[in-house]
C-alpha cells in the first residue's frame, strides 16, 4: 500500500503493522480492536492527505454577505464618501448588527470596513491629485479625512510618497 502511493509515514505503517499481527494472530484481539485500528487509520489519512480539513474551513470562511450587498455598501461610500461613515451606518444599511456585519464583511472581502473605506478614499485621491492644480488641503476635506496630516499619513503608507510628492512625479510626466 505505501510502496504503491510512494508514501513514507510512520503512523500509516504502524497501523497497517497492527493489522498484520491481529491477521496472523487470526484475530484474537477481537472485532473492537478492529475497529479501533481502522478509526485510527482513517482520521491519519483525512487530517493528513485530505482536503477534508480545506474544505472545513472554506465552509467556516465563507461569508453570507454577496455581491450585491458589497455593491449596496459601494453606491452608500460614492454618496457619503465626504462624510463620516461609521460601521453601525453600514451595518444598519445591511439590516444587520454591528458584530455580524464586521464579520462577514472581513470574510467577503478580506479586510475591514475601515480599511475598504481609506482604499476607497485613497483611489478617489489619486484621481484627484492626477487632474491640473489639485488642491491637498480641498482633497483631504472632501473625501472625509480628519485632516491634511491624517490624508498625508494614510496616502503615504498606502504608496510610499506623500500626496505632494504624487501631484510632482505625475507632473513630469
Amino acid at each position: 500500500f505505501l510502496n504503491n502511493y510512494n508514501i513514507s509515514d510512520p503512523t500509516i505503517k504502524g497501523i497497517i503493522d497492527l493489522f498484520i499481527l491481529e491477521v496472523m494472530n487470526k484475530g484474537r484481539n477481537g472485532q473492537a480492536y478492529v475497529q479501533g485500528l481502522l478509526a485510527l487509520l482513517s482520521n491519519h489519512y483525512i487530517q493528513n492527505y485530505s482536503n477534508y480539513q480545506d474544505l472545513q474551513n472554506l465552509l467556516q470562511s465563507t461569508s453570507k454577505f454577496d455581491q450585491s450587498q458589497l455593491d449596496k455598501i459601494d453606491h452608500y461610500i460614492a454618496e457619503n464618501i465626504g462624510s463620516t461613515i461609521s460601521v453601525d451606518d453600514l451595518s444598519e444599511l445591511l439590516h444587520c448588527s454591528k458584530f455580524y456585519f464586521l464579520r462577514e464583511f472581513k470574510k467577503l472581502v478580506g479586510e475591514t470596513p475601515y480599511q475598504y473605506l481609506m482604499h476607497k478614499r485613497l483611489e478617489q485621491a489619486k484621481a484627484k491629485l492626477s487632474a491640473d492644480n489639485p488642491n491637498i488641503a480641498e482633497i483631504s476635506h472632501q473625501l472625509g479625512f480628519n485632516d491634511q496630516s491624517h490624508f498625508t499619513r494614510v496616502f503615504k503608507s498606502q504608496y510610499g510618497m506623500t500626496p505632494g510628492q504624487f501631484v510632482k512625479s505625475n507632473s513630469v510626466n
